[in-house]
């Protein structure tokens, strides 16, 4: 739990990287403020329009304000926080999961005979805003990115079960 913070670099296992704008992506950072960054990271609370002067690599699945450090019996539970795991072909279930998620790029996305080499799925479940902030009465947010790969193409998947967040 915490506020403004960038997990540790997450390296994708096929060996091969994360296509990203004709650019090969070795290292992931993931941020409790709704991004995903390569590189060194990037942790703002505050969006910005693409582009900017920064040039960084990011995708934003839900960028904003979001703090999970609050204490319990506040805006946070035990069913709040921001969770990833990333799956190979050679990781226990990685076969099942890939497959899956091969399927639904091939049917919603890409069509053809894409299979994924690995994925990282990244879910931020009943985040709250931060507390200083304007939002901080809001419901809690849930939304989930699946980052995917076959080391050709690469793919984002966005989930939105849960954003009743309506001042953002």
């Amino acid at each position: 739990p915490g506020d403004d913070l960038l997990s540790p670099p997450i390296y994708p296992t096929d060996g091969l990287g994360f296509v990203f704008f004709n650019k090969i992506q070795n290292n992931i950072r993931i941020s409790t403020n709704g991004l995903i960054s390569f590189g060194t990271g990037y942790d703002s609370f505050s969006p910005k329009l693409f582009p900017w002067a920064e040039n960084k690599a990011l995708i934003a699945p839900f960028w904003t304000d979001i703090d999970t450090s609050a204490s319990p019996g506040s805006n946070f539970t035990n069913e709040t926080g921001i969770y990833y795991h990333s799956y190979g072909r050679s990781d226990v279930k990685g076969d099942a999961i890939l497959n899956r998620i091969s399927n639904d790029v091939r049917n919603d996305v890409a069509g053809g005979n894409f299979s994924a080499t690995w994925a990282l799925v990244v879910t931020w479940l009943n985040v709250p805003p931060y507390q200083g902030s304007q939002y901080q009465d809001e419901e809690k947010a849930t939304f989930q990115s699946v980052l995917v790969t076959n080391s050709v193409e690469s793919y984002v998947l966005f989930l939105y079960p849960n954003i009743h967040w309506p001042n953002h």
